[in-house]
């Protein structure tokens, strides 16, 4: 909204908690609504994950189907900072990706995209 995208165009999902139900909330809001395209806004760390559970499971084939054909993006939370504020983020942001904790929260979702790829995943 900052970025002045209206208001009401914006969605935010406070039902669910895990990214697996957040796409399935999504794939039933499609049922409901008609919407010219989606924007799904996570980490830049989490997004290959999520690219990945859209792409592989196997009940959110109309969401990949969307996917597809470009009606849903997946942006980096990130990069939008960095649009919002370079000088600001830049740093915190480089600083942030360097640290031990991130580079661990990074092996977990390459390990959770090998798991979705190969059926192994837990919840989907």
């Amino acid at each position: 909204m900052a970025l002045s995208i209206p208001k009401e165009k914006v969605l935010k999902d406070r039902k669910t908690g895990k990214t697996f139900e957040e796409l399935l909330y999504l794939k039933e809001l499609l049922l409901q609504k008609r919407f010219d395209c989606i924007y799904i806004l996570s980490n830049k760390y989490h997004i290959p994950r999520v690219r990945t559970m859209i792409m592989y499971a196997p009940k959110l084939a109309s969401l990949k189907k969307q996917f597809e054909i470009k009606k849903i993006s997946l942006i980096s939370a990130e990069s939008i900072l960095l649009l919002a504020n370079r000088r600001l983020w830049k740093n915190e942001l480089d600083n942030g990706y360097k640290s031990v904790w991130m580079k661990e929260r990074i092996r977990m979702e390459k390990s959770g995209i090998k798991q979705i790829k190969n059926g192994t995943y837990n919840g989907i």
